[in-house]
């Protein structure tokens, strides 16, 4: 694994929820410059940037584990859409952090209960929107 410029590591549960939050501002202005007239269908297009992203922060550049990473989390969220109840909507914003710390798993960067808490602190503490 090729690292470069890796960002400071978080320290605790809040920053990694701080780096989640931010990534997924991030994420939105992309997929937004990207698809400009942004239609619902377009939307989970959102979770194809969490591993990049993790990968910047964690200064992983190499583009195979980067690929393999994206194909896990695709994996993952298709099975967790198909368990979904049927007219419940797709909260794209919650697929994105959950594709993020999943990457961040796969990266070796935490485990899956730090994950779960980092997934609570953002979900107690930050305003997670759709951003439609």
């Amino acid at each position: 694994m090729h690292k470069n410029k890796m960002k400071a590591l978080p320290e605790n549960i809040e920053q990694w929820a701080e780096e989640a939050y931010v990534a997924l501002e991030v994420a939105w202005k992309l997929l937004k410059e990207e698809y400009p007239s942004l239609k619902e269908n377009e939307k989970i297009e959102l979770i194809g940037y969490a591993p990049d992203l993790a990968g910047m922060h964690r200064g992983i550049t190499d583009k195979e584990k980067l690929n393999e990473t994206l194909e896990a989390v695709c994996e993952t969220l298709t099975d967790d859409l198909n368990r979904n109840d049927d007219g419940e909507p797709v909260h794209y914003s919650i697929c994105f952090l959950l594709a993020y710390l999943e990457s961040n798993i796969l990266f070796g960067f935490i485990n899956k209960r730090k994950s779960e808490e980092i997934m609570e602190c953002l979900c107690e503490k930050f305003p997670i929107s759709e951003h439609t």
